[in-house]
């Protein structure tokens, strides 16, 4: 069996609860407001694979529901990481004055 075909079952049986798994981390994301959270912090505090949760969090940004804001900060092994911000925690910093000066409609896709 091909490794994509490998990935394509494993997927499928992982189907019912990736919703509540792409949840949980875009639950983190989004309480990590304008700080925002690499792959790796995510992976840390959900207690997630890397594998599992770089997927859900490439789900959130396929979905645009996610955004990168121009900003990389350093893994536990020192490599730079993009950091990964909510729409909704752009938008609520945007409201409330306190985003980093940018238009939340502007936000990288």
């Amino acid at each position: 069996m091909s490794t994509q075909a490998n990935s394509q079952q494993a997927k499928q049986s992982l189907a019912p609860v990736l919703p509540s798994m792409r949840e949980r981390v875009y639950a983190y994301i989004d309480s990590c407001g304008m700080s925002g959270a690499t792959d790796d912090e995510i992976e840390v505090a959900l207690g997630m694979k890397h594998q599992t949760a770089s997927a859900r969090r490439k789900d959130l940004w396929d979905a645009s529901r996610i955004s990168w804001d121009g900003r990389k900060r350093k893994t536990r092994s020192g490599c730079l990481a993009n950091v990964w911000i909510t729409k909704a925690a752009a938008v609520r910093a945007f409201a409330k004055g306190s985003g980093r000066g940018n238009d939340p409609s502007s936000a990288r896709a």
